[in-house]
């Protein structure tokens, strides 16, 4: 709940391609239509979103209306995490892969479910 790194990747959903790692692609850097993939080789992967000792739980969310891609980060601020309010923050882009930019950033945002 303190990392430094956010990763991406990706595969189509069939049971057999999420059992086989060479059917994985790993975002490997760049952005929007410059962005590249490894397929197969989660070492050549790169970090989606930076931030050392502030990431966590993450989800990405696409707003249509927006047209905007939404980064959501719950990290803790304090240990054990299990007991208190975790920061919250988002950052938005208008690709998958970035460039982010940050949107708001809520200290003790609230305890997670």
């Amino acid at each position: 709940m303190g990392g430094d790194q956010v990763y991406l990747a990706r595969v189509t959903p069939t049971i057999e391609n999420i059992a086989n790692g060479s059917r994985w692609e790993f975002y490997a850097g760049g952005h929007g239509e410059n962005s590249k993939w490894a397929a197969g080789d989660v070492s050549r992967a790169r970090p989606l979103a930076e931030r050392k000792n502030h990431t966590g739980v993450t989800t990405m969310t696409y707003f249509a209306g927006l047209r905007k891609f939404v980064l959501a980060i719950s990290t803790t601020h304090r240990y054990p995490y299990t007991i208190y309010e975790f920061d919250t923050y988002f950052l938005e882009s208008d690709s998958i892969t970035g460039p982010w930019r940050y949107v708001s950033y809520m200290s003790k945002f609230g305890p997670q479910a």
